[in-house]
């Protein structure tokens, strides 16, 4: 594991796109920073960092080596498939009755949850990447009517372009992926996702990798992204991307 610091990037050289942000408010937008998250109910941001580690192996294997549902979700096939009642399942109710089972030494309905909880998890998880999958098919298109349904709509939403500061709101990120859509960059572009790590505790996930991303004509750029993924009413929609440029 190494640490790199991060230098000073002007969006432009991400998409080719001039320094667009001026024209957002300042008291929505912070200085440029790195996502680390803290286990606490599942998930909690505790702060910003200028540093990130980047593991030298990939963190995942190959998507050949996936489960089936894993792969149909990076392939973006599962959308629809996987059904409201896993969704609802309570995996803090099944953690109970499974410590509760073991506790009474009743290993067949301990057995029995243990597979229930599993089961959910593939399918939370599964969910999680088809969102992921949803997300980055609207950015490569330009599509913002997609872009806009897979955003959680209200004030506790951030968006972190690469050499950007922090934009927080839903309304704000949209305007700035209009920004990015409108600008002198050809569509659909190339992005090439490696690295694919997914984590789901409860309504909460959220998806790292790394972003290789390449316009028409244009030299590769390498990005590291988190998405962070809350469900509401049975869907996943993304509350946080955050990409940052990486020099290797």
């Amino acid at each position: 594991m190494g640490i790199l610091q991060l230098p000073g990037v002007s969006l432009r050289s991400y998409f080719e796109v001039s320094a667009c942000y001026s024209s957002l408010s300042r008291k929505h937008i912070t200085a440029p920073l790195v996502l680390v998250p803290q286990r606490r109910d599942g998930f909690q941001m505790s702060g910003w960092y200028t540093e990130f580690t980047l593991p030298s192996q990939p963190i995942l294997p190959a998507h050949t080596l996936y489960p089936r549902y894993i792969r149909q979700a990076l392939s973006g096939e599962t959308e629809g498939a996987i059904s409201n009642e896993d969704m609802i399942l309570d995996e803090q109710a099944l953690d109970r009755e499974l410590e509760s089972a073991i506790q009474e030494e009743n290993y067949n309905r301990a057995a029995e949850l243990r597979d229930k909880l599993q089961a959910l998890q593939e399918s939370s998880k599964a969910g999680v990447l088809n969102a992921n999958t949803r997300f980055y098919n609207a950015f490569r298109s330009g599509d913002l009517e997609a872009m806009r349904v897979i955003w959680l709509r209200g004030e506790n939403t951030h968006c972190v372009h690469p050499g950007a500061g922090m934009i927080s709101g839903c309304a704000y990120i949209m305007e700035s992926w209009e920004l990015v859509a409108g600008a002198d960059v050809e569509f659909p572009l190339k992005i090439d996702l490696q690295n694919v790590e997914v984590h789901v505790k409860g309504d909460v996930g959220y998806v790292t990798c790394l972003e290789l991303v390449k316009t028409k004509g244009s030299r590769w750029g390498k990005q590291v992204a988190t998405n962070v993924f809350e469900r509401v009413g049975g869907e996943w929609f993304i509350c946080i991307h955050h990409a940052s440029h990486v020099t290797l």
